[in-house]
This record gives C-alpha cells, sequence and structure tokens, in this order.
C-alpha cells in the first residue's frame, strides 16, 4: 500500500483544520445540537477526502458515509430523533468497519 497516497495534502489538512477550530469556537455561542452536527460534518468532509485517497479497502463504506450524511444530518432542524437515530447508526456501522477490517488483517480478537 503506498502511504502517501493516504496522506492529506497541505491545503486538505489546513481545511479540515480550519474547520475544526472555527467550529470549536462556534459551539461556545450556538445551542447544544449544533456541536454534534459540526462533528459529524467534519466527518462527512474527512471521508469525502479520505475516499479519493484509500486503499479501496475502505471505499464503498466511505463513499456510503459522505453521500448519506449530508441529507441525514438536515433532520436536525425538523426531526431531532430521526438525526439523533443516525448519529448511532454511524457509530455502529463505524465499529462494524473496524471489527471487519480487523478480521481480514487477521485480527480475530479485534473488537
Amino acid at each position: 500500500m503506498d502511504n502517501k497516497k493516504l496522506g492529506l495534502t497541505d491545503e486538505e489538512t489546513l481545511e479540515l483544520f480550519a474547520y475544526l477550530v472555527t467550529s470549536a469556537a462556534c459551539c461556545l455561542t450556538e445551542t447544544h445540537d449544533y456541536g454534534t452536527f459540526r462533528l459529524i460534518s467534519a466527518a462527512e468532509r474527512l471521508a469525502s477526502v479520505w475516499k479519493s485517497k484509500n486503499s479501496d479497502q475502505w471505499s464503498e463504506f466511505l463513499d456510503v458515509f459522505a453521500t448519506r450524511t449530508p441529507g441525514e444530518t438536515a433532520w436536525i432542524l425538523t426531526d431531532a430523533q430521526r438525526y439523533a437515530d443516525y448519529l448511532a447508526e454511524c457509530a455502529q456501522e463505524v465499529g462494524r468497519e473496524i471489527k471487519r477490517r480487523g478480521r481480514q488483517d487477521g485480527n480475530e480478537d479485534e473488537p
């Protein structure tokens, strides 16, 4: 695997860094729910960049996440429970993907 391909460029890193820092500052004055929105939005941004650089092991997972997240997070304004359910589903899917990857790498003891 070419690890250089996996790294973020300076521009990509700066963009994500700036988003995280300004989001943290905004969280001081925004409602509590917007903090979770900013975090899942940052994860979606990272997934979008990562999917173009990954070694195809994560492609489907990242594509589904990056494609679905913008639409699902829009529910924050009109259906808080649906939004919360989506966040819980994302956390479960990440756990499943990590576990699946551990099995592929021969680490049967991975959680």
